[in-house]
């Protein structure tokens, strides 16, 4: 499950050598509700993240907002 991060910027070395970043833009304690996110680049709607995502390495960007988008994570 995904839920709103406490930090801007966090990355994870996974065991195959790679590394999987995870990033929030705009976060703060104003900020807490997520806008809209990335996969690797391209738009991610889910509210969950698989564990062969993570091992595959890459980033997982959130943009931040003050007010619940409640259009994002409801696929």
């Amino acid at each position: 499950m995904i839920g709103s991060p406490s930090f801007s910027e966090a990355s994870v070395r996974v065991a195959n050598g790679k590394t999987f970043l995870i990033k929030a833009t705009n976060n703060s304690k104003q900020n807490v509700y997520i806008q809209s996110a990335t996969l690797n680049g391209k738009p991610y709607n889910n509210c969950w993240i698989t564990h062969q995502d993570i091992v595959a390495g890459g980033e997982l960007a959130f943009e931040m907002g003050s007010s619940p988008n409640k259009q994002w994570g409801v696929q």
